[in-house]
């Protein structure tokens, strides 16, 4: 079989760390910076998205859309924010899904549980269309529309990272689903837990296989988050 297909082991999510505990490492993704005094990890997107195109991006990394849990951490973000980024807007993880000027976090909770420093006359629910919430680089909120497409910030917390013993990999079977190419070969996966690791075949299907199967592979690197993609006409509500 290997004389007519090559084996093509393949890794999601590849880190090298010298200490076998990510947790340790305070090391999530290399586009996502840490921050101690939250014990969480942040991206910025500069590229600009609705309210739900932001949630689900969060999503796909694995992380979730950005809201400030107190004070403090509404300070410590915004400073990071302002000391890397020009614009004065941000999406936030709170919205009302369920009724009508009663605003929750992303994780379901009331606003009035988590920070909630409202500007003068908001939430105003202008034109009765404002479901969203902003966050501005004073620490102010605001309600807007949900389709508007502003910047937004994903965060991941410390304690909710997961290793992966067997690779050494975090968040490993996490991110195989959420990356949107499940396509096995017939009757993969079939090693029934001694098959650990992942290959492809020249076809393009998955196989598990025996993480001591030596076969090529291929390196991946993502490229760094472009501060140019940033487009000044839209960093703020109209």
């Amino acid at each position: 079989m290997f004389a007519k297909l090559i084996v093509i082991l393949f890794y999601v999510q590849y880190v090298l760390l010298l200490t076998n505990c990510q947790e340790v490492a305070k090391f999530f993704r290399k586009d996502y910076d840490y921050i101690d005094s939250t014990k969480s990890f942040y991206k910025i997107h500069t590229i600009h998205r609705t309210w739900e195109d932001a949630k689900e991006m969060c999503d796909f990394e694995g992380s979730t859309l950005f809201y400030p849990y107190d004070e403090d951490e509404a300070r410590a973000v915004i400073n990071y924010w302002n000391q890397t980024q020009p614009f004065s807007w941000i999406f936030i993880g709170v919205s009302t899904p369920n009724a009508r000027e009663v605003f929750e976090t992303v994780d379901g909770l009331s606003i009035s549980q988590v920070y909630d420093a409202w500007g003068p006359g908001e939430p105003s629910d202008a034109g009765g269309i404002e479901d969203c919430v902003v966050l501005r680089n004073d620490g102010i909120l605001i309600d807007d529309q949900c389709t508007r497409k502003l910047p937004f910030i994903c965060k991941k917390t410390l304690s909710t990272l997961e290793w992966n013993k067997l690779c050494d990999l975090p968040d490993m079977d996490e991110s195989l689903r959420r990356s949107g190419y499940t396509k096995w070969g017939v009757g993969q996966p079939d090693g029934k837990g001694k098959e650990t690791c992942g290959s492809m075949f020249f076809n393009g299907k998955l196989n598990d296989i025996s993480c001591d199967q030596r076969c090529f592979f291929i390196c991946e690197h993502e490229p760094p988050t472009l501060t140019t993609e940033y487009d000044f006409r839209f960093g703020r509500p109209n």
